[in-house]
């Protein structure tokens, strides 16, 4: 939910990419100048209650977070005016409806329902909000979407400009390759496409054809059935070789045979009748496959294209005589005719420009867009003269451009421009000031509060404050410097001969994934681990440090109190009431009819490609599969041995001919099959599958109410159908079948009244003194209520998903945001614009947080 610049920035979390740039930060060490200030950084942002917030707090808060990205979109909004200008409005609403919608083509967008248009919407609304801008306002928007614009097409034009030897340029072999790759044109072939080997040898015996013998494909003419013939007893007696017109016709006869459900291909045409045919199974695009193999990120395109466009181009005759394994399945292709296109080295001088033209559409990535926006920082003589952001800069880009300056609010340079601390920080905190002042509030707000006083006592001096608690803090992080300072993280970079510790207090966040490797693997407690530190953490100094961790110690007693325990019951309630156990796989039966080697959308495909009867009928056959299923199934044989056996299969519906098969009515209706094991990971239940398909889940669900304790397996009542396809579901009890029950009474042993419940669910008092005595272990007081073993089970099963999320950084977003409003927060300057952000903010984490109070 970044915006292009932060999604590069993103790409510190790389180990590797840390152990490349750890060198550069060298400059940094010893340098202790005075950084930039804003001018008016004693002045009130905000007061609410009895807590105030300096802009100077403001400042530093950005600047630990995403400040450089704020800074390098106002530079690049100044560096590329005149590309911004030159946006079309054509352009800016195609991109929003890219960034919206995945696509800006009418008729896809046209075929999503109602309600995915609605989340996709919304989506991006929460994009730009989380980014600053006002998706209500469509100067905003456009704002936002002209600058990603610009910095696209600016870099793109680096790349079509760009001559041999520059930095930024696409050269001859970029081009040549390209047009390899890419712009071979159309092909037409006939696909066989089988399960496996098994089936392949089924259905060439079948015609009695035999493929790579002797350089070639056979036919088998002995007496004898071929199935019963070895390979070795092929000889000039009972085989005649075949010449490329006969394989042809063997190609279209089995090609018909194994694809019953589409209309039949004349077998008395020749090549060119089935070319000049125009089928669309036969049409392939290498340009076509080359981009759905990108978008999808499905390697079984990008192979179909090296194999028709290069390996089978190019062969002695238009087809091989052995098949090729592709995506799992085995492939026979008969290559009828291919586009004649120009050879590259024949291409003059217009067709070389629009080839750079399409080759620039398709290279330009973020990457691209960082290294041509870095060259440009760097030809207009960059200079940041903030340490803290130079050093991040530095760290994504691997130029040095920190330099002091000689006066103090100058935050960085180029040829004929300045940023100063106070055009930086107006620019952010109409962007995002609202945000990050809830972040400060957090922590201010509680360092005032009784909550402090409870913990740390009357010393708010975090390094004076002699308390247990606050020496506890202290500790760890002397723990954690010790750590740095005697080089455990340093193999990858994080070396105290390369940062200084403040510097690696600062990228700590950007660090945490390879400290949290590199803990684990050397078996080092690690000092902050109470804390929950993320990627997100960054600070300023061990002050800074500190002051986190007392916020992070001491919220957990604030939120506790503010939850509506009531409210979020409901979410408990809803646990329970869907929660299931198993363990599970099944068998999917799908369609591939526009035979791109993939499923269909079941859905599409059953609503709007069939008619009535055909739906009817797909129905009757839907039921009679299961049945079949089912029988198998309970006569022994496993879920993958059904699905092999069915992909197997070969077509014959009538009892009295050799290929008869009780599949093939089925198969012949192209309804494919795959068998999937769900027992990899953990148990079935409401967590695990919250990304299926919500039919998938109703019927998991409707298995584990239903299940009979006494057979060994439950399955489906029926074939459920979801956007893949149709699903037979076999299950098995899950680790907590048997539910534990939350029921206390005073028969019970440990009987505490004021947990006390009659019901099996989890009621409101028990999930408040749950929380409640959770709390207390985390802060070292005494626990004064037991919780059996079983009513904790329960606990964890319905009520722990919500309590995480209630003791979430998130949750207290909602509070303080709240908190703020209710207090009447009075912004400085802009107040209605970042109240109005600040309204937003909660709405955004509620909606997020839960969607289920929200449907």
């Amino acid at each position: 939910m970044e915006n292009v610049i932060f999604k590069r920035a993103l790409g510190i979390f790389s180990i590797i990419l840390i152990i490349i740039l750890a060198s550069v930060a060298c400059n940094f060490i010893g340098a202790d100048e005075e950084d930039p200030v804003l001018s008016n950084s004693d002045e009130v942002f905000l007061t609410f209650g009895n807590v105030e917030i300096t802009n100077e707090m403001v400042y530093n808060r950005i600047k630990a977070r995403d400040g450089f990205v704020h800074l390098f979109n106002l530079i690049d909004a100044s560096l590329l005016s005149d590309e911004m200008d030159a946006v079309s409005e054509e352009a800016i609403q195609d991109h929003i409806l890219e960034l919206t919608y995945g696509t800006s083509d009418q008729e896809e967008i046209d075929r999503l329902t109602e309600g995915e248009m609605e989340e996709m919407e919304q989506d991006f609304n929460d994009v730009l909000m989380l980014e600053g801008y006002n998706p209500e306002d469509p100067d905003e928007v456009d704002a936002f979407a002209r600058l990603q614009l610009a910095q696209l097409n600016f870099t793109r034009q680096q790349y079509i400009d760009g001559e041999e030897g520059d930095r930024f340029a696409i050269t001859e072999d970029d081009l040549e390759s390209f047009y390899r790759d890419y712009k071979q044109g159309d092909a037409v072939a006939i696909p066989l496409r089988f399960f496996d080997r098994t089936e392949m040898r089924a259905v060439f015996n079948h015609f009695n054809l035999i493929e790579n013998f002797e350089g070639g494909f056979a036919k088998y003419t002995g007496e004898e059935p071929i199935e019963d013939v070895g390979r070795n007893d092929y000889d000039e007696d009972n085989t005649e070789m075949l010449d490329d017109d006969e394989v042809l016709e063997y190609f279209v006869r089995i090609y018909n045979y194994m694809n019953q459900h589409l209309d039949p291909v004349d077998e008395n045409l020749d090549l060119q009748g089935i070319v000049d045919g125009e089928i669309d199974q036969f049409m392939f695009n290498q340009m076509d496959l080359r981009m759905k193999a990108e978008e999808r990120q499905e390697e079984i395109y990008a192979d179909v294209a090296t194999y028709l466009f290069e390996r089978l181009k190019d062969a002695e005759r238009p087809y091989h005589i052995s098949s090729r394994s592709i995506n799992d399945d085995r492939f026979f292709f008969y290559l009828l005719d291919t586009e004649d296109v120009p050879a590259f080295e024949d291409l003059d001088a217009d067709a070389l420009e629009d080839l750079k033209q399409e080759y620039a559409e398709i290279l330009i990535t973020d990457q691209q867009i960082e290294g041509v926006m870095s060259h440009l920082h760097s030809e207009n003589n960059l200079r940041i003269h903030d340490e803290k952001l130079a050093l991040r800069y530095e760290m994504q880009s691997g130029q040095e451009l920190y330099e002091p300056y000689d006066d103090d609010v100058t935050l960085a340079t180029l040829d004929g421009h300045s940023v100063t601390t106070d055009e930086f920080f107006e620019h952010s905190v109409t962007r995002i000031g609202a945000q990050y002042a809830t972040d400060i509030a957090k922590i201010e707000f509680l360092f005032a509060s009784d909550f402090f006083e409870n913990a740390y006592g009357s010393n708010r001096d975090v390094f004076r404050n002699s308390s247990e608690l606050m020496r506890e803090h202290r500790n760890h992080v002397r723990d954690e410097k010790q750590l740095f300072s005697a080089g455990l993280y340093g193999q990858f970079g994080l070396s105290p001969e390369v940062f200084s510790w403040n510097e690696y207090l600062y990228l700590f966040g950007q660090a945490q994934q390879i400290r949290q490797q590199i803990l684990q693997m050397t078996g080092t407690p690690d000092p902050f681990a109470r804390y929950n530190f993320t990627e997100r953490s960054a600070f300023l100094s061990e002050e800074d440090l500190l002051r986190q961790m007392v916020e992070r110690t001491i919220r957990y007693d604030h939120i506790t109190r503010e939850i509506d325990y009531e409210r979020y019951h409901e979410l408990v309630e809803k646990n329970f009431e869907n929660f299931f156990s198993l363990r599970a796989d099944h068998i999917l039966v799908y369609t591939d009819m526009d035979h791109d080697f993939l499923p269909d959308d079941f859905e599409d495909y059953y609503e709007e490609v069939l008619s009535d009867e055909e739906r009817d009928e797909l129905d009757i056959k839907r039921a009679n599969l299961y049945d079949k299923i089912f029988e198998r199934l309970d006569d022994g044989d496993s879920m993958q041995d059904i699905a092999t056996e069915y992909m197997r299969a070969l077509r014959g519906e009538d009892e009295d001919d050799d290929d008869y098969s009780e599949w093939a009515r089925f198969r012949n209706a192209g309804l494919r099959m795959l068998h999937q094991n769900l027992n990899e990971g953990e148990e079935l239940s409401p967590r695990t599958t919250r990304n299926y398909d919500e039919a998938f889940v109703e019927a998991l669900k409707a298995i584990f109410d239903e299940y009979d304790e006494d057979e060994d397996f439950e399955t489906s009542g029926d074939l459920v159908r979801t956007a893949f396809g149709f699903h037979f579901i076999r299950a098995e009890k899950g680790p907590n079948f048997d539910i534990p029950s939350a029921r206390l009474t005073e028969d019970d042993d440990g009987y505490d009244e004021r947990i006390a419940n009659e019901d099996d669910m989890p009621n409101v008092a028990q999930i408040e003194y749950y929380t409640l005595s959770l709390v207390q272990q985390y802060m070292g007081e005494d626990v004064d209520i037991s919780f059996p073993t079983e009513l904790v089970d329960s606990l964890s099963l319905f009520y722990e998903p919500v309590f995480n999320v209630l003791l979430s950084d998130y949750y207290f977003t909602i509070i303080m945001s709240d908190h703020m409003i209710s207090e009447n927060v009075q912004f400085t300057s802009d107040h209605d614009l970042h109240l109005d952000r600040l309204s937003k903010l909660s709405d955004f984490y509620n909606r997020r947080l839960f969607p289920q109070l929200h449907e």
